[in-house]
């Protein structure tokens, strides 16, 4: 039974070449926590607001529905961040199994 090639260590220029090749931005890791943070933030303070009946009832929906829109927002860029390291890392991998001569598939 032969051993399966080894796999490269992951380069974090792969990332770049990457984005660069496929004409994306890169995504900011601190920007996607500031928008979980501040939609957590606002989504908490409009439940407080609906359950104090301080503001009108569609204010305080509104402030939920947009906290979770911005939650979800974050943590959708988190999502597409770690899709372009494995994309990267995935095209570093077949790049070194071609070059080595090794068959893919």
């Amino acid at each position: 039974m032969t051993q399966p090639p080894s796999l490269p260590p992951f380069n974090s220029d792969a990332v770049t070449q990457y984005l660069q090749a496929a004409k994306l931005k890169r995504l900011h890791p601190v920007w996607a926590k500031a928008e979980i943070l501040l939609g957590l933030i606002v989504a908490i303070l409009g439940i407080i607001l609906l359950r104090d009946r301080m503001f009108h009832d569609a204010v305080s929906g509104a402030l939920v529905v947009l906290g979770v829109y911005l939650a979800a927002a974050g943590h959708r860029s988190h999502l597409y961040q770690s899709m372009n390291r494995q994309q990267a890392y995935l095209m570093q991998v077949l790049a070194t199994w071609k070059r080595d001569g090794s068959e893919v598939g």
